[in-house]
């Protein structure tokens, strides 16, 4: 179910690039060269009325959009996490209580504990010890620590989709309807944004992969094995 899910998702984001990508194709913004000549996009440049209608559906559709789901779903995993942190920690002071009570008990019932103190504390110990290796808390923590890192995932890779796209969606943007188009829209100023945001297809998957402690374990796993 999960798998069938995760290719429906797939093949849901492949389609909805497929559509935006070939749109120019049919459209007075055709695929031009832009910048220093050495990259291609839509007619930007362009200030016709279906040009400009089109470029701003382009806008929400291909940059506005993401970024809201980019942030609808941060805040979810968000409100989550915060929902399981509150559970946990008060999963943590049950715990705690059933450990303060078994100690209490085991006090009472073993006559040597009352006895001899030195016993009393040892007893105590070793009883917090065992219960340390399989106390749930100490899972809860883990699995929280590994929830805020991929908290800390999700802000960095929405940070890194705004610096690769935002001066490139503000330059395009510009083009339609800045005064003195002629003035700053040059090769210069074209190319740089356009280099950011079409690198970020390489520099993502890495920043991914040192980011995730899974995919740099499997990677070590396959790079050590002889």
């Amino acid at each position: 179910m999960k798998n069938a899910l995760f290719i429906v998702i797939l093949l849901a984001i492949w389609t909805y690039s497929f559509v935006w990508s070939v749109l120019p194709l049919f459209s007075e913004n055709r695929y031009v060269l832009e910048g220093l000549l050495t990259t291609c996009s839509f007619d930007y440049i362009n200030r016709s009325l279906k040009a400009r209608f089109f470029q701003m559906a382009l806008f929400f559709g291909g940059f506005f959009s993401p970024l809201l789901i980019f942030i609808l779903f941060y805040m979810l995993t968000y409100r989550a996490l915060k929902s399981k942190g509150k559970l946990m920690r008060k999963s943590t002071q049950n715990d705690d209580l059933v450990m303060k009570l078994s100690l209490k008990n085991t006090d009472k019932n073993d006559p040597l504990v009352e006895a001899k103190p030195k016993v009393k504390e040892k007893n105590r110990k070793s009883l917090k010890r065992n219960r340390s290796l399989g106390n749930p808390s100490n899972l809860s923590l883990s699995i929280r620590i590994r929830e805020f890192k991929l908290i800390k995932i999700i802000r960095l890779n929405c940070a890194l989709f705004l610096i690769a796209w935002l001066p490139y969606a503000f330059i395009t943007l510009y083009a339609q309807f800045g005064s003195s188009k002629e003035s700053y829209i040059t090769p210069l100023s074209t190319s740089i944004p356009s280099l950011m945001a079409k690198l970020s297809s390489i520099y993502n998957p890495i920043i991914y992969v040192m980011t995730s402690h899974d995919c740099k374990k499997y990677i070590l796993m396959k790079l050590t094995r002889k």
